[in-house]
């Protein structure tokens, strides 16, 4: 029986993609399928891929043209047979026993969600900064801690998702939009009943300057869709009256001698401008982009 089935879109990531295969098919959870979607890549990564998967047969290799991450996702749950889903980014690795600590205490609790915390690195061979930690076992059930803790570990990527209770809510990734998982977890969270919390096992998340995200500022359609997605995050926590402070994501920083000296942030519907770690200016995105208001 397949315990998790593990979704990892590809595209044009040769340079990190064997690190990626080689930590998910070291698991020690052995019992579990690595369903690879290439997203019609161009450099090596298709090739890559299909020697791993002659080597290992619990890879199921999917081929499509260029489509995106979220098709990508998409089609990887309607293909998932585990009891779990989770996905990991193609730049990215997991700890050896991340699906088998995170599958144990899913089941224990018989959760929706299973998640842990992460690393942010540069490469297995730099040091890391802890970015998400557990400390204790928990499981939640409480609605507004629910949603809190979505809050503070806003990815899919640290998770695993019960594929029956994926399949009752039909909910699926938003196709053209960057950021999608921001608008993806809050509906599944809102409709889980359980989540677990899995301490002292992480997932390690490349700062991988070419991805998405890091280009999101440089390249108008990126930067669009991404405030449509954060449009679509504020209208949804305003929409169910959820007790939950808005997210801030720094945009730009400042540093001298390795200490903050100003700081841009965005957070939502407003900038905050930082000198020294003071805030000295405020100001609503309507005035000078646009409003999250509908």
């Amino acid at each position: 029986m397949i315990k998790v089935s593990v979704i990892i879109p590809v595209y044009n990531v040769d340079k990190y993609l064997e690190e990626c295969l080689q930590s998910v098919c070291s698991q020690t959870l052995k019992d579990i399928e690595i369903i690879c979607i290439n997203d019609g890549s161009t450099d090596k990564s298709g090739q890559i891929l299909k020697d791993f998967a002659k080597k290992d047969k619990r890879i199921v290799l999917i081929e499509q043209k260029n489509q995106g991450v979220s098709i990508a996702r998409n089609n990887g749950i309607k293909a998932a047979k585990g009891e779990y889903i989770g996905f990991v980014d193609s730049d990215d690795w997991i700890d050896p026993d991340f699906y088998e600590k995170l599958y144990k205490t899913a089941k224990k609790f018989d959760a929706d969600i299973a998640l842990a915390g992460f690393y942010n690195a540069i490469s297995k061979n730099k040091a890391e900064k802890i970015r998400k930690r557990f400390l204790r076992e928990k499981l939640i059930t409480n609605f507004n801690k629910k949603m809190q803790l979505l809050e503070e570990s806003g990815t899919v990527w640290t998770k695993i998702f019960k594929k029956e209770f994926l399949d009752i809510t039909q909910i699926f990734f938003q196709e053209d939009v960057t950021y999608e998982d921001r608008i993806w977890l809050p509906q599944i969270y809102y409709k889980a009943k359980k989540v677990c919390i899995v301490p002292k096992v992480y997932y390690h998340y490349r700062e991988n300057p070419s991805s998405i995200v890091h280009t999101t500022l440089t390249n108008p359609t990126f930067y669009k869709n991404s405030m449509e997605a954060s449009k679509f995050h504020y209208n949804f926590i305003r929409k169910h009256k959820l007790n939950w402070k808005l997210p801030e994501r720094s945009k730009f920083q400042i540093y001298l001698l390795g200490l903050p000296l100003m700081k841009l942030v965005d957070a939502e519907n407003y900038w905050k401008f930082y000198i020294c770690k003071i805030p000295l200016l405020k100001i609503k995105r309507k005035y000078f982009h646009h409003s999250f208001e509908e």
